[in-house]
């Protein structure tokens, strides 16, 4: 199988990982206003006044290592959960025993609202490189939601985003084929690091191949093959967990035809 025309567009389960490390009390709080996520965050499109409401219940910080986990299925849904940095990923278990991971999360995410209407989680969050958190109160941030419209309009944003990440995975997984996913998941990382001021041509992957497969609903052979057809096709260097994307317009085609509009050799 080759890429050759361009169109000029855009298991058995290991033991849970040990629980999250609460930071020091006289660790220096760094707060939503001066955060360099708040664009992305709690924060983003409030004034001055509003962001000091949010700010005031978002003060709790959580340090998490690399393999820990910040909550697990089956936890009371306390708390929703910004990244200040680092990488999370948000598992799910299947019907039949297995692992799906439902999310990958950064820098300026917001996670942790599986499960708010049972308030019990139905997901489990593990940190995937030494990550840190703010830890905000679900029930403080729907009292100062009934009391300020921008921020009620905020949280509305939170659901909103949580409902179009799932039905884009649908999307991905029901509809597109093995290549057009990983471009579009490639395409999607790239967007989200730009958006955080890093470089969006040099990424540096925080989850393994498996994790990916895992993700995308595809096999750990697939997923290694499809990066090693885009490198042959000069789309992307690849260096284990290191890829540069040396052709976005390239990639862009992959993810909105694959191969199907292509002669397969």
């Amino acid at each position: 199988m080759k890429f050759r025309e361009r169109l000029p567009i855009t298991l058995l389960f290991p033991l849970p990982p040990p629980p999250a490390r609460l930071m020091s009390n006289n660790t220096p709080n760094l707060g939503c206003t001066t955060c360099r996520n708040g664009h992305l965050c709690l924060s983003r499109g409030l004034n001055t006044r509003e962001a000091a409401l949010v700010e005031d219940i978002a003060h709790r910080k959580i340090r998490v290592k690399r393999g820990e986990s910040i909550f697990r299925s089956g936890d009371a849904l306390d708390d929703i959960y910004a990244v200040k940095y680092g990488t999370f990923k948000l598992t799910l278990g299947t019907a039949e025993g297995r692992e799906m991971i439902a999310a990958f999360y950064l820098s300026g995410d917001i996670f942790g609202t599986d499960g708010f209407e049972s308030d019990t989680r139905t997901s489990t969050a593990i940190a995937l490189e030494d990550s840190e958190v703010c830890a905000i109160s679900w029930n403080s941030l729907a009292e100062l939601a009934q009391r300020e419209g921008a921020i009620q309009q905020l949280v509305t944003q939170i659901f909103s985003a949580r409902i179009g990440r799932k039905q884009r995975l649908m999307l991905c997984i029901g509809s597109m084929r093995s290549e057009e996913r990983i471009a579009m998941f490639l395409l999607d990382l790239s967007e989200r690091l730009r958006e955080r001021g890093f470089s969006n041509r040099h990424i540096i992957l925080r989850m393994s191949r498996e994790e990916i497969a895992e993700h995308l609903a595809m096999t750990l052979e697939t997923v290694s093959r499809i990066f090693s057809l885009l490198a042959r096709e000069g789309i992307l260097r690849v260096d284990h967990r290191e890829i540069q994307i040396l052709d976005v317009q390239g990639l862009e085609t992959v993810a909105q035809a694959g191969v199907q509009k292509r002669p397969v050799l």
